[in-house]
């Protein structure tokens, strides 16, 4: 067996820190989605590698079969709802932050049962707060949550039952809370009032509601432009935002308080419509008008408790959607309008596995964590039960090793901090 096993030294992760940005966040490799950037990251590990040794990269992995799951899915979610999420742009400081904004399309219920659409925006919300008597629980602008166990919590930092993170607390009601790598971020009665970055030093950061309003750097005056303001109505309601020195953008929400238009920074507008609560098109500028159909679930209002929702997705502008309960889980079929291609995708909760059949294939994908279809993706077989993908994580949840069916395995190794320590192929 001839293993080449290549590390990266100090002076390429300096000349090339844009680059193990986003290899070093590979060390919370807890979704799906991640899996995809940990894709991404080989390539950008072997062109670094590449070039430090002036030879041309190695080609890159083909996709993972999720992606192709993924896609034969539509725009329906392991719930029966939409899946539809939309960037709000970013910079290079919040990227260093970890902060991404995104809006998520969700079903909620009013006050009556009724389902409606909303639009969430993640990445502004946080807070530190007491859950139970023995704990703290602390929601980082981005990422999952990170519980600390309170009687370990003193004067100096400490790890409190957390992994990568370490809480002191300063003053009574206010905490710090800093990475293993220097990331800080600091709290005052639960809000969020500061944050430390090493490469961008001391920030200033304002909340309202638990919703972050203001990030600046400490040094900048009041008339130097923010690294992120968001606005707010008097209802608590998202409506606009800015990004460093972009441009501003806003959201318009119509008389029963849903988004009815999103001013980007492009200057742009993507419109919004609904009928009977439920989002009906999106009109986006250079894009084909995508349109909604919704069913109701039957027996959900009388507390049917096996649908995942109030309502499903029943078409939209290219697919027609069955969604159905069964003894293993819910069962959506997609089928195509234009082709008649019909793709069948069953998702057990229990056995924490999605089963997809499509022109003639059959695969299964299994989880382990997280929301079924987000949390950490473990194998992929096909429908004889040969193994195609294998994803290995070690105790802390970091992804350790991939084997794919005629690839090479690929190993990555962490340092105390949860960055990317090497990079290694095992050629048979």
């Amino acid at each position: 067996m001839n293993t080449d096993r290549q590390f990266f030294g100090r002076r390429w992760a300096e000349r090339a820190d844009g680059r193990l940005a986003a290899i070093r966040r590979l060390g919370n490799l807890r979704s799906v989605e991640a899996v995809g950037r940990w894709l991404l990251a080989v390539v950008l590990v072997t062109g670094l590698v590449a070039r430090a040794d002036e030879k041309k990269p190695e080609p890159a992995p083909a996709p993972s079969r999720w992606g192709q799951i993924e896609a034969a899915m539509g725009a329906m979610s392991p719930d029966g709802t939409l899946r539809r999420r939309f960037s709000l742009g970013e910079s290079a400081e919040l990227k260093a932050l970890g902060v991404r904004l995104e809006m998520e399309h969700r079903v909620e219920t009013d006050a009556w049962g009724r389902a409606r659409s909303a639009w969430r925006v993640r990445g502004l919300q946080t807070s530190l707060a007491p859950t139970g008597r023995e704990h703290l629980l602390w929601q980082p602008p981005a990422g999952a949550a990170v519980k600390f166990e309170r009687a370990q919590i003193g004067r100096a930092l400490s790890a409190a039952g957390a992994s990568r993170w370490r809480i002191r607390e300063a003053a009574p009601g206010e905490f710090e809370v800093r990475s293993l790598d220097g990331q800080g971020w600091g709290y005052a009665q639960g809000n969020l009032v500061s944050a430390f970055h090493p490469a961008l030093g001391e920030l200033r950061c304002t909340t309202q509601g638990g919703w972050i309003t203001t990030i600046r750097r400490a040094e900048n005056g009041s008339d130097e432009p923010p690294l992120l303001a968001a606005r707010y109505d008097d209802n608590g309601q998202f409506i606009g935002f800015v990004i460093g020195g972009q441009r501003p953008q806003s959201f318009i929400m119509n008389e029963n308080s849903q988004l009815q238009s999103w001013l980007r920074a492009d200057g742009a507008e993507v419109r919004f419509a609904y009928r009977d609560g439920l989002l009906s098109e999106i009109a986006e500028p250079g894009q084909p008008v995508r349109t909604y159909a919704w069913k109701e679930n039957p027996g959900y209002e009388r507390g049917d408790a096996r649908w995942a929702a109030p309502v499903h997705l029943a078409a939209d502008e290219a697919n027609t959607y069955n969604y159905d309960v069964a003894q293993q889980g819910f069962v959506m079929r997609r089928r195509e309008n234009v082709t008649g291609r019909e793709t069948v995708t069953i998702y057990n909760p229990r056995r924490r596995r999605i089963e997809q059949q499509s022109g003639g294939e059959t695969l299964l994908a299994t989880f382990r964590g997280g929301t079924l279809g987000r949390g950490a993706l473990e194998r992929i077989v096909d429908g004889r039960g040969e193994l195609l993908e294998d994803y290995r994580y070690d105790g802390r949840g970091q992804l350790v090793k991939v084997v794919r069916k005629g690839e090479p395995e690929r190993a990555i190794s962490y340092d105390e901090a949860g960055r990317v320590f090497s990079f290694e192929e095992v050629h048979p």
